[in-house]
């Protein structure tokens, strides 16, 4: 794999020249020029995601849900509030990709985060226990009382 030289913003003129062109008229070519620059950004950013995620999320939907996210970065950067585009174009990615596995995600998030909470209470009281945790002691770790625990958990 050939990697990219680093070079600063400021003596890449090229990279300058296509920010000055695209901020000045919106350039259609300038833009495009720009998402192509910064789309290695955006792959390092969805690989990061992808490590945390289940293999059976692919890594082509991250790659085209940071590409969006790229995009928005472009075209909503605003070189003034003194943050360089390459973070604020990671934060933007970041968030596209994210959004995006929420839309297909078909758990509510409230239950998922009730469903991530019970994993982490379990995996502690299996750590602590040495031993599988019975429902009793699971229901008194979430603060719960056991009728209620059968009704937010089922069981």
């Amino acid at each position: 794999m050939v990697k990219r030289a680093r070079l600063d913003k400021d003596t890449n003129q090229t990279l300058v020249r296509l920010w000055s062109e695209f901020r000045a008229s919106e350039k259609i070519e300038a833009r495009n020029a720009l998402i192509e620059y910064y789309r290695p950004y955006a792959a390092r950013v969805a690989r990061k995601v992808k490590a945390r995620l289940p293999r059976s999320v692919e890594f082509g939907d991250l790659e085209g849900a940071g590409d969006v996210g790229l995009i928005q970065a472009v075209h909503s950067f605003d070189p003034e509030r003194g943050v360089p585009f390459e973070a604020f174009c990671e934060y933007r990615v970041r968030g596209a990709i994210l959004d995006e596995l929420r839309r297909h995600d078909w758990v509510p998030r409230p239950v998922r985060n009730r469903l991530n909470k019970l994993k982490v209470v379990v995996e502690e009281l299996h750590r602590d226990l040495e031993r599988e945790p019975s429902e009793i002691e699971i229901a008194a770790a979430l603060e719960l009382e056991l009728h209620d625990y059968h009704r937010l958990y089922g069981g």
